[in-house]
């Protein structure tokens, strides 16, 4: 706290702040997000109380903990002026801008759930006979599917809408489902189709 000989007081505060960050996640983790942040006070006006950011950097991230598998690339501050109940008002403005792990979905998503697709589709090529073998290669490909889509969505926040991600994933597990059917549908075929060949 400062007092000038021409009456003005400054006072520097430093504070931790948790706060709602609402982020459209359509695309996610395949592009960056902002998040904008705004600082003001209830009870005084422009001219009462002029707040401004000290120091460079204004805003310390380093330890910062982010809920999403992403990291805080940079913090923009600035100052901006406002008007609410007739009264002017200055406030204070951080937009923080994080990149997400796309590298590390691509790895522990994409490429795992590729595998167990393919894995799932070489029942295809397995002899109609072989029931057994296709239905523990339908199956353990669907549980490993089930495993690393929990694991994709542990740490991503509950939302309303459906992600570009979530698309990819379902449709690979429907796939996979799809293979698990197949065989029991060639299966059933097959056994129809030796009955009748025994009764002629």
């Amino acid at each position: 706290l400062r007092l000038t000989s021409e009456g003005r007081i400054t006072w520097t505060k430093l504070f931790r702040a948790t706060v709602p960050c609402e982020m459209e996640l359509a695309y996610y983790p395949f592009e960056n997000y902002r998040c904008m942040l705004m600082f003001h006070s209830l009870g005084y006006d422009t001219e009462e109380l002029r707040p401004h950011w000290s120091l460079d950097p204004s805003v310390h991230y380093d330890d910062t903990h982010v809920s999403l598998p992403c990291e805080i690339e940079d913090v923009y501050t600035d100052v901006t002026s406002f008007v609410t109940i007739e009264r002017a008002r200055r406030r204070l403005e951080a937009e923080v801008e994080m990149t997400c792990y796309s590298g590390w979905t691509i790895k522990h998503t994409i490429v795992p759930f590729m595998v167990t697709v393919t894995m799932a589709y070489l029942v295809f090529y397995l002899h109609p006979r072989a029931v057994t073998a296709r239905l523990t290669v339908s199956l353990v490909a669907f549980v490993v599917a089930m495993i690393v889509h929990e694991s994709s969505y542990r740490d991503v926040p509950r939302y309303p809408y459906t992600m570009a991600l979530e698309v990819f994933t379902g449709t690979c597990l429907a796939f996979v489902f799809s293979a698990a059917v197949q065989s029991v549908v060639v299966d059933t075929l097959s056994r129809v189709s030796d009955k009748m060949a025994s009764d002629e």
